[in-house]
């Protein structure tokens, strides 16, 4: 049933803006109309595609953070739209992030370099070889129906949103990178039972 030739395209615009030179805003539109298929951006497959997006040909903000130092070894991230892999240190892994197919986009560990995108902040220190990093990502804060209702998550860091809090420390020599990082995720199930989206993972990732 999957057996046509298929034209497809994806297309990313990265706005950069620095006010001073060091920081450093970012906004990026992408577009995209990619369907179900073999080759698709979602099916789980290992051939789904990590460079494929579904947009019914419509332009979407994609990303919408900013960067700024924080004396003269941090760098803090803050934004509406960011993804974990952007607030990180370090990518542990020879394939990037955004590889093209989506198996190999998770630095070998998938629960742990999940890639939560939402709004979220976090803190890199970086001095010589040691890069730490603190971050959290809260994927339904565009919403604020999370007081009561059981079911409804929104809102950042509640009890009834979906959370991803992940800390990192790694080395980077120009030989090789190692990096060990643990990911707690809370998937807002209010008083529900717990399901397969609540988790903590930790993984070991390096590249020689």
């Amino acid at each position: 049933n999957q057996e046509a030739v298929t034209f497809t395209y994806d297309t990313r615009f990265a706005l950069e803006t620095s006010f001073n030179g060091d920081d450093l805003l970012t906004t990026r539109i992408r577009s995209g109309n990619f369907g179900t298929g073999p080759f698709s951006f979602a099916d789980g497959a290992a051939s789904s595609l990590e460079a494929a997006s579904s947009t019914g040909n419509a332009l979407n903000v994609d990303r919408a953070f900013y960067q700024f130092p924080v004396g003269e070894s941090f760098t803090a991230t803050i934004g509406a739209l960011v993804r974990q892999d952007d607030m990180l240190g370090v990518w542990p892994s020879a394939y990037p992030s955004d590889a093209v197919l989506n198996v190999l986009s998770f630095a070998g560990a998938n629960d742990t370099y999940a890639k939560a995108m939402g709004a979220g902040a976090g803190l890199t220190y970086a001095k010589g070889q040691w890069t730490a990093s603190a971050l959290f990502v809260s994927e339904e804060a565009d919403s604020s129906a999370n007081a009561t209702d059981a079911g409804a998550g929104g809102g950042l860091l509640t009890a009834q949103g979906s959370d991803d809090v992940t800390g990192q420390i790694a080395w980077v020599d120009d030989n090789f990178t190692i990096a060990a990082a643990y990911t707690v995720r809370d998937n807002g199930n209010w008083e529900e039972a717990p399901d397969s989206n609540d988790y903590s993972s930790w993984g070991i990732s390096g590249v020689y």
